[in-house]
């Protein structure tokens, strides 16, 4: 049986290809249910930081005299000490509000988006399969093959359950990171932006004095230092979630493919060519690890050299999976696309050469269709984006792999 009758057949039962994510996290789970879009869920960065404003506000820990000459300051350090005007080198203050503390306000608020783009990223693999079957763009290589896949779901699903089940340690688990990394806190805060005129002792004595002047500090603050450590543990735990699941994916994706071809609709019935979901997948993959990179990134700045291994559980397991996020998913589309067309062109280059000789008037309507098509097949881009498209995920991957690196090199060159 040809590929193309293989997929015929799967189109009538197209449900049963769908991946579980969703039984992999409860709330999020949830949110599906009741049927809550990713622009609903970033709602809830913008939860968190209302809460710390008003949480600082009324500590008194909101904004600091000299703000803008602070925040000026450390941004000259970060741009390699361009000379603006705003900038007076090695006047800072080791008070921190939380207006001054960008990073963590970053942190905060990439953490906060992260379930948004889950839902996303869920949504879309979630329906990968099953629409793609219904648009007839998904074939097997053989009966067996069809088993195969089949049954790689099955096991895929299983497994998305497990991390279902086991939410509260992970959360656990989670808390013991954050708890780490506040460990390394205690001991000095924002290494980075002591000023340069400062001897190794004094520097160390700044950091100290910032971090006693921290509107997140525990023993001074102490509803402050808890919701900064509560929102650090929810966001880990997101992140661990949605690594879990997606590299279980890659994972399925990787065992399956040799199994299944992906196919394109000329007639590009849903402006992708029927790559729609796998373009929603992407785009939330894509953007959720260029927010994670620069958000590790912002960590390093605050965190001392010598308590760098604290983040160890965190930064590990970013530098394990974004590799495979950013290479395999990648890979797979341009592949599958790219082999499409090229069967697809050479049949019709092939039909066009047959009908040559044929002068007859319904021989040249053919001929006319087959050009269309051919045409319209042409057309198909290899990557599910917009024009530009390429270019934004090219530059994401380039992001993701070198936005710690730039910050510890900005750290080591300001010192």
């Amino acid at each position: 049986m040809s590929p193309h009758r293989r997929a015929a057949k799967t189109a009538d039962n197209p449900n049963q290809l769908s991946l579980e994510v969703f039984e992999g996290e409860r709330i999020l789970r949830f949110a599906a249910s009741i049927g809550a879009q990713p622009w609903m869920a970033s709602g809830f960065a913008l939860a968190l930081i209302a809460l710390l404003v008003i949480t600082t506000a009324l500590s008194g820990t909101l904004s600091q005299p000299r703000l803008l000459h602070d925040i000026c300051n450390e941004a000259s350090r970060f741009a390699f000490h361009p000379n603006w005007s705003c900038a007076i080198p090695d006047v800072l203050s080791p008070r921190f509000s939380l207006l001054r503390d960008l990073p963590s306000i970053y942190i905060a608020t990439v953490l906060g988006l992260t379930p948004a783009l889950i839902l996303r990223q869920w949504k879309g693999l979630h329906n990968l399969f099953p629409s793609m079957s219904r648009l007839r763009e998904l074939s097997y290589v053989s009966p067996a093959s069809e088993k195969h896949f089949r049954d790689s779901i099955a096991v895929t699903n299983l497994h998305i359950r497990r991390v279902g089940a086991l939410g509260l340690p992970i959360f656990l688990a989670s808390a013991g990171s954050m708890f780490l990394i506040t460990l390394g806190i205690h001991s000095g805060i924002f290494w980075a932006l002591a000023p340069d005129s400062l001897s190794r002792g004094a520097s160390s004595l700044w950091t100290k004095q910032a971090y006693s002047h921290w509107w997140a500090n525990l023993g001074n603050h102490p509803a402050s230092g808890i919701i900064y450590f509560l929102i650090g543990t929810v966001g880990i735990y997101y992140i661990v979630i949605m690594n879990l699941v997606g590299g279980r994916v890659v994972i399925l994706l990787r065992q399956v493919r040799n199994d299944i071809h992906f196919g394109a609709s000329a007639e590009n019935v849903d402006g992708y060519h029927g790559w729609r979901e796998a373009r929603e997948v992407l785009i939330s993959t894509y953007l959720a690890t260029i927010l994670h990179s620069t958000a590790l990134a912002a960590i390093i700045v605050v965190l001392a050299p010598s308590r760098w291994w604290l983040a160890a559980p965190v930064v590990l397991q970013w530098l394990i999976v974004v590799p495979f996020y950013l290479v395999i998913p990648l890979r797979l589309t341009h592949r599958s696309i790219s082999r499409y067309k090229a069967q697809e062109e050479e049949l019709m280059v092939n039909q066009l050469h047959d009908l040559r000789g044929d002068k007859s008037l319904k021989a040249q309507q053919v001929r006319e269709l087959i050009a269309s098509r051919l045409e319209r097949v042409h057309s198909i881009r290899t990557l599910p984006f917009k024009r530009g498209g390429r270019l934004l995920a090219v530059l994401f991957t380039l992001l993701a792999g070198s936005a710690s690196i730039y910050a510890v090199l900005t750290v080591w060159y300001s010192r």
